[in-house]
């Protein structure tokens, strides 16, 4: 697990060759000790690593290696660790399908990706599989349902705790206008950039 939080250090400071060295590590040792539910988790790290580097042959390799440790899984098991990383691994999927033009196989990751979350009671990850859901509508065209998707993304950010409804906001801003809404993208940037002021947020 130290390597995993070594890595994640790594791949917020760009580092990502570091980091994509340390996770290898990582899943190495998590084979040696039988660790599929962890060795799944690296190999969707590993997968993200990939996607920044532009790498999508191998990004695309190590969602797949994410998912065939997960079936090795006993299925009884489903503690929210689990849930979380089950999730995670859906929304990397969705990552890499969303970039070859998979956009309905992305969105149907992303939809996977919201019901681990939602069971996991993990909102903030919740939230951001939402708003990938709406990307991928607009994407494909269904900008009343994207909006509607967005209307669930306000919902649950009135229940968050600041930091959470702040970023949310600005993610939130950052689609509506993408699906041209304009005069609520403007709110949502507004309302997010109050909340973070009042709250000192970086």
């Amino acid at each position: 697990v130290a390597l995993i939080e070594r890595g994640r250090s790594a791949y917020q400071n760009q580092q990502i060759d570091q980091a994509i060295s340390l996770w290898q590590q990582a899943a190495q040792q998590f084979e040696q000790r039988g660790d599929r539910i962890h060795q799944a988790l690296v190999f969707s790290y590993l997968s993200l690593a990939y996607q920044y580097q532009g790498n999508w042959p191998q990004a695309e390799a190590a969602i797949a290696q994410s998912f065939q440790q997960l079936d090795r899984v006993s299925s009884e098991t489903s503690s929210n660790e689990i849930l979380t990383i089950q999730g995670q691994l859906f929304n990397t999927q969705g990552a890499v399908q969303f970039h070859k033009g998979n956009l309905e196989a992305a969105l149907s990751s992303w939809q996977q990706a919201s019901r681990f979350y939602q069971e996991a009671e993990d909102a903030r990850r919740y939230t951001g599989s939402l708003i990938n859901q709406a990307h991928a509508l607009q994407n494909l065209g269904y900008f009343l349902q994207a909006r509607e998707v967005l209307e669930q993304v306000e919902a649950t950010l009135d229940r968050a705790d600041p930091a959470l409804r702040a970023l949310g906001l600005q993610s939130l801003g950052d689609a509506l206008r993408i699906v041209g809404d304009l005069d609520a993208a403007q709110a949502a940037f507004e309302e997010g950039i109050a909340i973070a002021q009042a709250q000192s947020l970086p």
